[in-house]
């Protein structure tokens, strides 16, 4: 994308440090080279999430693919040159690239996987995946029976406050009745504050953000649109109706 990067990488025996240590360095002095720049090249440390396969990659590659779309970069998904989408379609090659796996899950026959691949895509170009990091360990998107056979360490759930109290404490520095926030109102302000409980349930493990949104009575597509707002706007520029 303009200011950040989504890969979908497969981890064996070599540990994901290690090549993104390299895109770091290595690829970060050729690119300064090429464009004549100094300093850092990326703006902060890169982010990693452990992902259930067998449930998410289909959803994962989808969204990665249509970010170009849903950000009006493009039309569609074939005119975006920076993205793997068109390797899957046959249409170009990247060495590093391997889509055995992705185009196996429509069809043993390339020909058939592609076109299968192409329909997935063009059925949801607004598509706004609904994919949830594990309740008990963020760090995962699974459920917890995936979880059960990963070999990592696993964070408790913040003790003492549920999801009601939480929200009750949010409303309640904010002036604005709880049930106001559970309502049918759009305002803003109340858009910002749903936001804000969904951000800290989750990021204290209090509670999904399904959990979230069957509580304040909204849709999980509705909220997670909102949290985004949330986390990478300015409060002052936020835009939300939830």
């Amino acid at each position: 994308m303009t200011n950040h990067v989504h890969l979908l990488i497969q981890v064996t025996d070599q540990p994901l440090g290690r090549l993104m240590q390299r895109v770091g360095t290595r690829f970060a002095r050729a690119i300064q080279r090429e464009l004549r720049t100094t300093g850092h090249l990326f703006e902060n440390r890169y982010h990693a999430l452990l992902v259930d396969v067998d449930s998410y990659f289909l959803e994962l590659l989808r969204y990665i693919h249509l970010n170009p779309v849903r950000a009006r970069i493009v039309a569609s998904a074939d005119q975006y040159r920076w993205s793997s989408h068109r390797v899957y379609l046959g249409k170009s090659q990247q060495s590093w690239v391997h889509t055995d796996f992705g185009l196996s899950l429509f069809s043993s026959d390339i020909d058939r996987a592609r076109a299968a691949y192409q329909r997935f895509i063009n059925e949801r170009q607004d598509f706004e995946p609904t994919i949830e990091r594990n309740a008990h360990e963020p760090r995962v998107i699974g459920d917890d029976t995936f979880l059960q056979k990963l070999n990592v360490p696993t964070r408790r759930r913040y003790s003492g406050i549920d999801l009601e109290m939480l929200a009750a404490q949010i409303a309640s520095d904010a002036r604005v009745p709880l049930e106001t926030l559970r309502g049918s109102s759009r305002h803003r302000q109340h858009a910002r504050l749903r936001a804000k409980i969904a951000a800290q349930a989750i990021d204290m493990q209090i509670a999904t953000l399904s959990e979230v949104a069957r509580f304040l009575n909204r849709s999980a597509s509705a909220l997670s649109r909102a949290l985004h707002h949330h986390r990478t706007s300015p409060p002052d520029n936020a835009n939300m109706q939830t």
